[in-house]
Formats: C-alpha cells, sequence, structure tokens
C-alpha cells in the first residue's frame, strides 16, 4: 500500500508506520485527537487502519506452547518498562513490577497507563523490535516498517 507522506508535525515527509517506529506516542496523542483528519480524508483513513492494526499485533509463535505478552511497569509510578513474551502456562510474575498480560501486543499500551511516557516507548521499542525483528538496536528503515504494516499477517485485525 503506498502510504502518504505528513505534510505537518516534527515528523513531516515521514510515514505513519515510520512515525510509529519513531514515537507513537505522538502518533496516539495526535490519533486521539482528531489531528489526522485534519490533513484529508486518505490520511484519516490511513491514521485509523495503521492505529487498528498497532494495537492488535499478532504475537510471533514459536514451539509448542502459546506465547502471551507480559507488560511490565515500575512501581509506584506505572511508567512502562518493558515486555517480554511468556508461555501462557507460566505463572503471573510476582514482585515488586506490576504487569500484565493479554494476547497481542498493543502499541498504545504505555501512553494507555501513563498519558505521557517518551521513556516508557523508548523501552517499549526496544522490546518490539527484539521480538519482532530479532535485534532491539535494529535500525527501522521507512521500508522495513511500511513493510511490516503492510503484512497482513502480523495483525489480528487489519483496519
Amino acid at each position: 500500500m503506498p502510504w502518504t507522506p505528513l505534510n505537518f508535525s516534527p515528523y513531516e515527509g515521514k510515514t505513519l508506520p515510520q512515525v510509529l517506529f519513531k514515537d507513537p506516542d505522538f502518533f496516539f496523542w495526535a490519533h486521539e485527537k482528531g489531528i489526522f483528519g485534519q490533513y484529508g480524508d486518505d490520511l484519516k483513513r490511513e491514521a485509523e487502519r495503521i492505529h487498528a492494526k498497532s494495537t492488535s499485533i499478532r504475537i510471533p509463535q514459536a514451539g509448542p506452547n502459546r506465547l502471551l505478552v507480559e507488560y511490565r511497569f515500575r512501581y509506584g509510578g506505572g511508567t512502562f518498562v518493558g515486555f517480554d513474551l511468556v508461555p501462557e502456562d507460566r505463572p503471573p510474575h510476582e514482585g515488586s513490577t506490576p504487569t500484565f498480560r493479554a494476547s497481542h501486543i498493543d502499541m498504545s499500551v504505555p501512553r494507555g497507563q501513563k498519558g505521557y511516557d517518551k521513556q516508557g516507548y523508548r523501552m517499549f521499542l526496544r522490546s518490539l523490535k527484539h521480538w519482532l525483528f530479532g535485534d532491539a538496536g535494529v535500525r527501522m528503515t521507512r521500508q522495513r516498517c511500511e513493510e511490516f504494516f503492510d503484512d497482513e499477517s502480523n495483525f489480528l485485525r487489519n483496519g
């Protein structure tokens, strides 16, 4: 799918897949405020489609045990600190780090837990790149970002 480069914001010239892998907090804030709709119906449709995808990322399954995502937060402040993919039959985490589990990866989790969490999103993106691309430090080129969001098999909902 051809993605529309933004003609506004600090991400002018970037596509929505690039923005999500660079600054998901900005994307979810702009989506909540209806900002993408101010720049035309095409961009609004792309934002709705990519929002649905980014909140329903399929967990890669390997081996005999079904995997779930286990999100971790800093005790007391709710700051996001990362996530792991864990076997469904593994007992829930116990300790000072609050966690919760889900059947899919949702890029909006850090923002939903704590309205503004840039550091949390840096940690989220490291975890996401580790689990989906095999390297927390992988460089997310425009092509890699767009190919990920173009591959319908990566999502439970395709927008």
